[in-house]
Protein backbone atom coordinates (compact mmCIF):
# COMPACT_ATOMS: atom_id res chain seq x y z
CA UNK A 1 0.00 0.00 0.00
CA UNK A 2 1.26 3.46 -0.93
CA UNK A 3 -0.22 6.45 0.89
CA UNK A 4 0.28 10.19 0.76
CA UNK A 5 -1.64 13.17 2.12
CA UNK A 6 -1.29 16.90 1.49
CA UNK A 7 -3.16 20.05 2.44
CA UNK A 8 -2.82 23.65 1.27
CA UNK A 9 -4.47 26.78 2.64
CA UNK A 10 -5.08 28.06 -0.90
CA UNK A 11 -4.73 31.63 -2.14
CA UNK A 12 -7.71 33.31 -0.46
CA UNK A 13 -8.48 31.89 2.98
CA UNK A 14 -6.60 33.07 6.06
CA UNK A 15 -7.20 29.84 7.99
CA UNK A 16 -7.00 26.25 6.82
CA UNK A 17 -10.27 24.73 8.03
CA UNK A 18 -9.52 21.33 6.49
CA UNK A 19 -8.20 18.47 8.62
CA UNK A 20 -7.02 15.01 7.66
CA UNK A 21 -5.66 11.80 9.11
CA UNK A 22 -4.20 8.69 7.59
CA UNK A 23 -2.61 5.51 8.86
CA UNK A 24 -1.68 2.47 6.80
CA UNK A 25 -1.18 0.65 10.09
CA UNK A 26 -3.83 -0.62 12.48
CA UNK A 27 -5.87 1.98 14.38
CA UNK A 28 -7.47 0.08 17.22
CA UNK A 29 -9.82 -2.40 15.58
CA UNK A 30 -9.38 -1.01 12.07
CA UNK A 31 -6.59 -2.36 9.83
CA UNK A 32 -6.01 1.17 8.48
CA UNK A 33 -7.88 4.47 8.40
CA UNK A 34 -8.08 7.52 6.11
CA UNK A 35 -10.13 10.66 6.83
CA UNK A 36 -10.66 14.12 5.33
CA UNK A 37 -12.87 16.80 6.91
CA UNK A 38 -13.72 20.31 5.70
CA UNK A 39 -14.87 22.64 8.46
CA UNK A 40 -17.49 25.34 8.16
CA UNK A 41 -18.77 28.08 10.37
CA UNK A 42 -16.36 30.96 9.91
CA UNK A 43 -13.77 32.47 12.22
CA UNK A 44 -11.91 29.58 13.89
CA UNK A 45 -15.02 27.44 14.25
CA UNK A 46 -14.55 25.44 11.05
CA UNK A 47 -11.00 24.55 11.99
CA UNK A 48 -12.17 23.41 15.42
CA UNK A 49 -15.02 21.34 13.98
CA UNK A 50 -12.96 19.48 11.39
CA UNK A 51 -10.15 18.70 13.85
CA UNK A 52 -12.58 17.58 16.53
CA UNK A 53 -14.43 15.30 14.12
CA UNK A 54 -11.21 13.66 12.93
CA UNK A 55 -9.88 13.23 16.46
CA UNK A 56 -13.17 11.75 17.68
CA UNK A 57 -13.35 9.19 14.87
CA UNK A 58 -9.74 8.12 15.47
CA UNK A 59 -10.32 7.90 19.23
CA UNK A 60 -13.43 5.79 18.68
CA UNK A 61 -11.48 3.20 16.71
CA UNK A 62 -8.68 3.15 19.27
CA UNK A 63 -11.19 2.52 22.05
CA UNK A 64 -13.43 -0.04 20.34
CA UNK A 65 -12.74 -3.33 18.56
CA UNK A 66 -14.03 -3.10 15.00
CA UNK A 67 -15.15 -6.54 13.89
CA UNK A 68 -17.59 -4.85 11.49
CA UNK A 69 -15.83 -1.88 9.89
CA UNK A 70 -19.01 -0.55 8.30
CA UNK A 71 -20.83 -0.43 11.63
CA UNK A 72 -17.76 1.00 13.37
CA UNK A 73 -17.36 3.80 10.81
CA UNK A 74 -21.00 4.75 11.19
CA UNK A 75 -20.81 4.68 14.99
CA UNK A 76 -17.61 6.75 14.97
CA UNK A 77 -19.22 9.44 12.81
CA UNK A 78 -22.26 9.52 15.08
CA UNK A 79 -19.90 9.99 18.03
CA UNK A 80 -18.10 12.79 16.15
CA UNK A 81 -21.41 14.50 15.48
CA UNK A 82 -22.31 14.38 19.16
CA UNK A 83 -18.95 15.90 20.12
CA UNK A 84 -19.04 18.73 17.58
CA UNK A 85 -22.71 19.51 18.20
CA UNK A 86 -22.23 19.65 21.98
CA UNK A 87 -19.15 21.87 21.69
CA UNK A 88 -20.98 24.27 19.42
CA UNK A 89 -23.88 24.61 21.83
CA UNK A 90 -21.55 25.18 24.78
CA UNK A 91 -19.33 27.79 23.08
CA UNK A 92 -21.09 30.80 21.60
CA UNK A 93 -18.27 31.59 19.16
CA UNK A 94 -18.71 28.12 17.65
CA UNK A 95 -22.51 28.00 17.76
CA UNK A 96 -22.98 27.21 14.05
CA UNK A 97 -19.83 25.25 13.38
CA UNK A 98 -19.87 22.01 11.46
CA UNK A 99 -17.79 19.89 9.13
CA UNK A 100 -17.97 17.49 6.24
CA UNK A 101 -16.22 14.15 6.49
CA UNK A 102 -15.21 11.39 4.12
CA UNK A 103 -13.56 8.22 5.41
CA UNK A 104 -12.05 5.02 4.07
CA UNK A 105 -10.93 1.64 5.39
CA UNK A 106 -9.18 -0.82 3.06
CA UNK A 107 -10.00 -4.47 3.59
CA UNK A 108 -8.48 -7.36 1.63
CA UNK A 109 -11.52 -7.72 -0.63
CA UNK A 110 -13.31 -4.39 -0.41
CA UNK A 111 -13.12 -0.69 0.35
CA UNK A 112 -15.47 0.59 3.05
CA UNK A 113 -16.27 4.29 2.77
CA UNK A 114 -18.42 6.84 4.55
CA UNK A 115 -19.31 10.43 3.81
CA UNK A 116 -21.39 13.33 4.98
CA UNK A 117 -21.39 16.67 3.19
CA UNK A 118 -19.45 17.28 -0.02
CA UNK A 119 -15.95 15.98 0.66
CA UNK A 120 -15.52 13.18 -1.85
CA UNK A 121 -14.02 9.79 -2.57
CA UNK A 122 -12.95 8.83 -6.09
CA UNK A 123 -11.64 5.54 -7.47
CA UNK A 124 -9.07 5.41 -10.29
CA UNK A 125 -9.04 1.99 -11.93
CA UNK A 126 -7.55 0.94 -15.27
CA UNK A 127 -7.33 4.48 -16.59
CA UNK A 128 -10.80 5.60 -15.52
CA UNK A 129 -11.77 7.82 -12.58
CA UNK A 130 -15.21 7.56 -11.03
CA UNK A 131 -16.75 9.33 -8.09
CA UNK A 132 -17.82 6.88 -5.39
CA UNK A 133 -19.54 9.14 -2.87
CA UNK A 134 -22.47 11.43 -3.56
CA UNK A 135 -22.59 14.95 -2.18
CA UNK A 136 -25.26 15.86 0.32
CA UNK A 137 -26.34 19.02 -1.46
CA UNK A 138 -29.31 20.56 -3.29
CA UNK A 139 -27.29 20.56 -6.51
CA UNK A 140 -26.59 16.83 -6.19
CA UNK A 141 -30.32 16.28 -5.72
CA UNK A 142 -31.01 18.18 -8.96
CA UNK A 143 -28.46 16.06 -10.79
CA UNK A 144 -29.88 12.84 -9.33
CA UNK A 145 -33.34 13.88 -10.52
CA UNK A 146 -32.04 14.40 -14.05
CA UNK A 147 -32.83 18.11 -14.00
CA UNK A 148 -29.22 19.15 -14.57
CA UNK A 149 -26.15 17.47 -16.04
CA UNK A 150 -22.82 16.77 -14.33
CA UNK A 151 -21.34 19.76 -16.17
CA UNK A 152 -24.21 22.03 -15.09
CA UNK A 153 -23.78 20.84 -11.51
CA UNK A 154 -20.08 21.73 -11.61
CA UNK A 155 -20.82 25.36 -12.52
CA UNK A 156 -24.11 25.78 -10.62
CA UNK A 157 -24.39 28.95 -8.52
CA UNK A 158 -25.40 26.89 -5.46
CA UNK A 159 -22.77 24.19 -5.83
CA UNK A 160 -21.14 25.07 -2.49
CA UNK A 161 -24.31 24.61 -0.43
CA UNK A 162 -24.61 21.37 1.53
CA UNK A 163 -27.64 19.76 3.13
CA UNK A 164 -25.90 17.58 5.73
CA UNK A 165 -22.86 18.07 7.94
CA UNK A 166 -21.42 16.88 11.22
CA UNK A 167 -22.29 19.10 14.19
CA UNK A 168 -25.19 21.10 12.77
CA UNK A 169 -27.99 18.97 14.21
CA UNK A 170 -28.19 16.53 17.11
CA UNK A 171 -28.58 13.57 14.74
CA UNK A 172 -26.63 12.76 11.61
CA UNK A 173 -27.18 10.38 8.67
CA UNK A 174 -23.94 9.50 6.87
CA UNK A 175 -23.88 7.33 3.76
CA UNK A 176 -21.87 4.11 3.65
CA UNK A 177 -20.38 2.52 0.55
CA UNK A 178 -18.71 -0.81 -0.20
CA UNK A 179 -16.60 -1.24 -3.34
CA UNK A 180 -14.86 -4.48 -4.42
CA UNK A 181 -11.08 -4.06 -4.22
CA UNK A 182 -8.65 -4.62 -7.08
CA UNK A 183 -4.88 -4.45 -7.06
CA UNK A 184 -3.37 -1.16 -8.27
CA UNK A 185 -6.54 0.82 -7.61
CA UNK A 186 -5.90 4.39 -6.45
CA UNK A 187 -8.40 6.00 -4.10
CA UNK A 188 -8.64 9.76 -3.69
CA UNK A 189 -10.23 11.46 -0.69
CA UNK A 190 -10.51 15.24 -1.04
CA UNK A 191 -12.18 18.38 0.19
CA UNK A 192 -14.18 20.53 -2.22
CA UNK A 193 -11.19 22.83 -2.58
CA UNK A 194 -10.13 20.28 -5.19
CA UNK A 195 -13.42 19.00 -6.60
CA UNK A 196 -14.95 22.47 -7.00
CA UNK A 197 -12.09 23.53 -9.26
CA UNK A 198 -11.41 20.39 -11.27
CA UNK A 199 -13.98 18.36 -13.15
CA UNK A 200 -13.88 14.59 -12.90
CA UNK A 201 -12.46 14.19 -16.42
CA UNK A 202 -9.79 16.81 -15.64
CA UNK A 203 -8.81 14.91 -12.51
CA UNK A 204 -8.69 11.75 -14.61
CA UNK A 205 -6.24 13.36 -17.02
CA UNK A 206 -3.89 14.28 -14.17
CA UNK A 207 -4.09 10.74 -12.80
CA UNK A 208 -3.01 9.45 -16.19
CA UNK A 209 0.06 11.70 -16.26
CA UNK A 210 1.64 10.84 -12.91
CA UNK A 211 3.04 7.42 -11.99
CA UNK A 212 3.95 8.17 -8.35
CA UNK A 213 1.20 9.13 -5.92
CA UNK A 214 3.35 11.73 -4.15
CA UNK A 215 3.79 13.58 -7.44
CA UNK A 216 0.13 13.04 -8.23
CA UNK A 217 -0.99 14.61 -4.94
CA UNK A 218 1.25 17.62 -5.49
CA UNK A 219 0.01 17.95 -9.06
CA UNK A 220 -3.63 17.90 -8.02
CA UNK A 221 -3.13 20.63 -5.44
CA UNK A 222 -1.05 22.74 -7.81
CA UNK A 223 -3.72 22.58 -10.50
CA UNK A 224 -6.39 23.70 -8.01
CA UNK A 225 -4.11 26.60 -7.06
CA UNK A 226 -3.59 27.43 -10.72
CA UNK A 227 -7.35 27.77 -11.07
CA UNK A 228 -7.65 30.29 -8.28
CA UNK A 229 -7.15 28.37 -5.05
CA UNK A 230 -10.23 29.98 -3.55
CA UNK A 231 -10.61 27.35 -0.84
CA UNK A 232 -8.45 25.11 1.32
CA UNK A 233 -7.34 22.02 -0.60
CA UNK A 234 -6.76 18.61 0.97
CA UNK A 235 -6.07 15.27 -0.69
CA UNK A 236 -5.27 11.76 0.49
CA UNK A 237 -4.20 9.18 -2.09
CA UNK A 238 -4.07 5.45 -1.38
CA UNK A 239 -2.72 2.94 -3.90
CA UNK A 240 -3.83 -0.62 -3.22
CA UNK A 241 -0.81 -2.85 -3.55
CA UNK A 242 -1.11 -6.34 -2.08
CA UNK A 243 2.05 -6.39 0.01
CA UNK A 244 2.64 -8.15 3.31
CA UNK A 245 3.19 -4.83 5.08
CA UNK A 246 0.05 -3.24 3.68
CA UNK A 247 -1.71 -3.19 7.03
CA UNK A 248 -4.55 -5.59 6.28
CA UNK A 249 -6.06 -7.67 9.04
CA UNK A 250 -4.35 -11.03 9.43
Amino acid sequence: MQVTGLTDIGKVRKINEDSYFFSRERVGGAPNLFLVADGLGGHNAGEVASRMAIDTVVAYFREHPAEDCRAALAAAVVRANQAVYAYGRENIDCRHMGTTLVGLILLPEEYVLINIGDSRAYLYRQGELRQITKDHSPVQDLQESGLITEEEAFSHQNRNLISRAIGIESDVSPDLYSVPAEENDILLLCSDGLSSYLRRRELEEIFGQEAEISALAAGLIQEALNRGGGDNITVILVKNERESEAGYAE
